[in-house]
């Protein structure tokens, strides 16, 4: 099958896929209908022209739960001696993010093999990104969301903050999480609705 047989199937597939009375933006199974310059660079023979549309950004590997079923639990463990020195630094973020944008990244999130804002320059980063015109999500547990905290990032302006809240009372979510304290998770209950109403 020639290139030019090929990108017609590809073609074919996705419009069949597409519902004309909806709008493009809200079907999400064809995103890649949202990036045209790289769907033209894959059918043209030129895979390595697409650039990257989101990149994840893990600002620590550090965390301060102990979750049952985190998959960075075992490696965490192994590096308990670099507690508090696995996280980038301010310089590093800056120029990190300076190149995703020179590389055309439309999207980052800040996530982690840790929580993200265990490293204070969190905060920098997401309004750098800003700044910088990338839109950007975050994944937290938001246990560190205090109201200053909440404020900053909230006036960068990220287009999701997801907080895991991976239980529904505060007794399982401190047994699922790890926690010694039943009252970080009541804390953190807090947080969730305080950020929530903002």
């Amino acid at each position: 099958m020639s290139i030019s047989q090929q990108a017609r199937s590809i073609v074919g597939s996705i419009s069949s896929m597409i519902d004309p009375h909806l709008p493009l933006e809200i079907q999400h199974d064809i995103k890649l209908l949202w990036h045209p310059e790289n769907l033209r660079a894959v059918l043209h023979g030129r895979p390595f022209d697409a650039r990257p549309i989101t990149m994840e950004l893990d600002p620590t590997l550090d965390c301060n739960y102990a979750c049952a079923f985190c998959t960075y639990g075992a490696w965490e463990k192994r590096t308990q001696t670099l507690a508090g020195l696995r996280y980038m630094g301010r310089e590093e973020m800056e120029i990190i993010l300076h190149r995703v944008a020179e590389g055309g990244v439309k999207g980052l999130i800040f996530t982690g093999g840790g929580e993200p804002f265990q490293n204070p320059h969190t905060p920098f980063g997401l309004e750098m990104a800003m700044h910088l015109g990338i839109q950007t999500g975050i994944f937290t547990n938001g246990s560190l969301l205090a109201p200053d905290m909440t404020d900053r990032v909230l006036a960068a302006a990220p287009q999701f903050l997801r907080i895991s809240a991976n239980a529904v009372t505060p007794p399982i979510y401190t047994r699922l999480h790890g926690l010694k304290d039943e009252r970080i998770a009541q804390a953190v209950w807090e947080n969730i609705r305080s950020t929530a109403s903002r």
